[in-house]
């Protein structure tokens, strides 16, 4: 076994094989006889085919991070960071929702706070969901906003008192969230 890193098309070769691009897509979202992926690299946000070298550039000139699809595949949402810092947890980030042909960008939260990895509910609903550094505890709260919102609209989902944070959604509206209450530890 090699010991060596996968080439960038190497580790896009190696993904088609698993790939399963979002599904659902209807209306202006026109359907796709393909897998798709999203990824960031050098700050971009991209999507492309497994296995194919062609790309299309999202958003460009910033540094935007971990792109995740919405359920009808026609919408990305993302971070960008806005202020760097050695340490990862003490940047500064705003949530961003755009179109996949690069159209439509929108913040959901400015900048001001730690927000990372978005994710899409699954439940009908589309709502995008992130982790929010608690500058009070140190900790993570799980925040929500809704396509089009603006910064200032977002709400805490979670307890403030309790770190948590999401990792991914359910198709039947359940998020999978990590949690450390008090007393009962860590647990998801």
């Amino acid at each position: 076994m090699s010991t060596r890193g996968l080439t960038r098309r190497e580790f896009l070769a190696a993904a088609a094989v698993g790939a399963a691009g979002p599904e659902g897509d209807r209306g202006e979202h026109a359907a796709r006889s393909e897998s798709r992926i999203s990824y960031y690299c050098d700050g971009e946000l991209r999507i492309g085919v497994p296995g194919r070298s062609a790309e299309r550039v999202v958003t460009s000139g910033h540094w935007d991070f971990k792109p995740s699809w919405s359920p009808t595949g026609g919408l990305l949402v993302g971070f960008r960071r806005l202020r760097d810092d050695r340490v990862v947890a003490n940047w500064k980030t705003a949530i961003l929702v755009v179109k996949v042909d690069g159209t439509g960008l929108h913040f959901l939260s400015d900048g001001t706070h730690t927000d990372f990895n978005p994710t899409w509910t699954r439940d009908g609903t589309s709502t995008p969901v992130w982790n929010r550094k608690n500058e009070a505890t140190g900790g993570y709260i799980v925040m929500r906003s809704r396509v089009g919102g603006r910064a200032g609209e977002e709400q805490a989902i979670t307890d403030r008192r309790v770190t948590t944070w999401v990792h991914s959604a359910l198709r039947d509206g359940r998020l999978l969230v990590a949690a450390t209450p008090p007393r009962l530890g860590r647990g998801y």
